[in-house]
């Protein structure tokens, strides 16, 4: 888990303006999917997969926030109800 990390991370560096953030990404379109062997991200429903620059993007606006964790994939689990 990268939370404990992160988290410990966060104390040791407070002071000295390094902010840590965990990005917990959620299904990606990249080619990761067939390098691993486990078939294309076009076998989900597309309203499970983000595109790169989404991902990205909601990362930045959860750093921007000051959140500790950005959990990408928390819509999709709202959408799936």
């Amino acid at each position: 888990m990268c939370w404990p990390l992160s988290h410990s991370l966060q104390h040791e560096l407070a002071e000295s303006g390094v902010r840590i953030q965990a990005v917990l990404p959620g299904a990606t379109a990249t080619d990761f999917w067939n390098i691993a062997g486990v078939g294309g991200h076009e076998n989900l429903p597309q309203s499970w997969v983000m595109s790169t620059e989404d991902m990205v993007d909601a990362a930045l606006v959860g750093l921007d926030a000051g959140e500790k964790v950005t959990d990408t994939c928390a819509a999709g689990r709202q959408r799936l109800g």
